[in-house]
């Protein structure tokens, strides 16, 4: 049995991310090998790189594996695959670590290839003290109630009978129920992780401040690179950044998912503009490659309502052994203008969807609010106040 294995978990649309943490892990620890699994690759279609292992879900043993992959979309099914690649991979080594395919790491994970010698799981926390009360974000404490304490993103495991029966239990967990559904407090495979302390003996949190740093916790820290080129967080070597939510479109910005900009950082700022050049140099062109899943054999393309109708296990598509036959179209069709009939509810789909766009808008709303405050702030420095208010009430009235 081999020592130890990186893992990641990714779309085809997303290989540059790929090759871009296979680099990374290159130049810290040359000498361990990195899985990929394509999640929406079939073994005729899986991309050929040097320096990686890869396979599909094809290749792990999923029961059912067609409705497995229609139920979920890219995301959730990224995250659904982990239990079962890991399990897959962990056969033929004593450790491993899974690492998201947006990660950059800067220097070896010794400290959690140490932990998981004697400890059977290792957990990484999204944050490793409360947030100071002057500072507003929106990965605040209680968005990571709904997230979850520990980060899916990081994780690994020893091959033991502890850490397989926690793999087995976790790949039972998301077989069906691996969904983005915040009002539910769902967040695919993470939430399930906040039991893994209380269920498996051996759970080790790894509170090492150099590792996952990403947007849930670098607010208020400051990132820094000494003479030599070590970076630095909070005066402790960074060991990886995750880059959870970064658009290389816009590499001023850190995440998506955190609609307030953080203090001047300009070794941070960096990092992210180096990650986004890293990106381009991977491949990424601001396109990519459709989503493998992402349609019927007639091309038709697949609706959220249907993957939810095969993942709520609707009974006229029991014996859909394939969904993606496109023989089951119109079924799917009548079916979903049906839903009024309360045989099956998938409002909640559609309001997510709605959600979705709503929360989009108005933090790109909340982004030039922020602007013209700053521009009446400054304003207010050069003009005398009573001039400002009869400016105001000027406007009010021509409104």
């Amino acid at each position: 049995m081999l020592s130890r294995a990186y893992i990641t978990v990714a779309t085809r649309s997303h290989w540059a991310w790929v090759k871009v943490l296979a680099e990374s892990l290159r130049r810290a620890e040359p000498d361990v090998p990195l899985h990929v699994c394509v999640a929406d690759a079939t073994p005729d279609s899986l991309p050929q790189e040097d320096g990686l292992s890869c396979c599909c879900p094809a290749d792990l043993q999923i029961p059912d594996m067609a409705r497995f992959c229609f139920q979920y979309s890219p995301f959730e099914l990224c995250c659904a695959l982990k239990p079962f690649v890991i399990r897959h991979v962990l056969q033929s080594y004593k450790r491993v670590i899974y690492l998201d395919s947006d990660i950059w790491v800067e220097r070896p994970l010794k400290e959690a290839w140490d932990e998981l010698t004697v400890g059977n799981i290792l957990l990484s926390p999204h944050r490793l003290a409360p947030l100071a009360r002057n500072w507003t974000v929106t990965l605040n404490e209680k968005a990571l109630l709904i997230a979850g304490p520990f980060n899916a993103g990081f994780i690994g495991i020893r091959n033991s009978e502890v850490g397989c029966n926690f793999l087995n239990w976790w790949a039972e967990k998301v077989e069906h129920d691996c969904i983005v559904d915040t009002l539910a407090h769902s967040f695919v495979d993470q939430n399930w992780l906040a039991m893994v302390p209380c269920f498996f003996d051996g759970s080790v949190v790894l509170r090492h401040p150099g590792y996952n740093v990403a947007v849930w916790n670098v607010g208020g820290r400051m990132l820094v690179r000494d003479p030599l080129g070590t970076l630095y967080i909070d005066d402790v070597p960074l060991v990886f950044f995750h880059f959870t939510g970064f658009d290389p479109k816009t590499p001023e910005r850190l995440s998506v998912h955190e609609k307030y900009q953080f203090e001047n950082n300009v070794t941070l700022d960096n990092l992210q503009r180096m990650y986004a050049d890293r990106l381009r140099l991977a491949g990424w062109d601001g396109g990519g490659k459709g989503y493998g899943w992402g349609v019927l054999t007639d091309y038709t393309p697949v609706r959220l309502v249907w993957r939810e109708l095969i993942r709520t296990r609707h009974e006229a598509f029991m014996k859909a052994d394939n969904p993606f036959d496109s023989r089951w179209k119109s079924l799917f069709i009548d079916t979903e203008h049906n839903f009024e009939s309360g045989r099956v509810d998938m409002r909640w789909r559609h309001l997510r969807e709605l959600v979705g766009k709503l929360t989009l808008h108005n933090n790109r709303l909340e982004a030039e609010a922020g602007k013209w405050k700053a521009a009446y702030a400054r304003l207010a420095s050069a003009f005398p106040v009573h001039q400002l208010l009869t400016m105001r009430n000027m406007w009010r009235k021509i409104r």
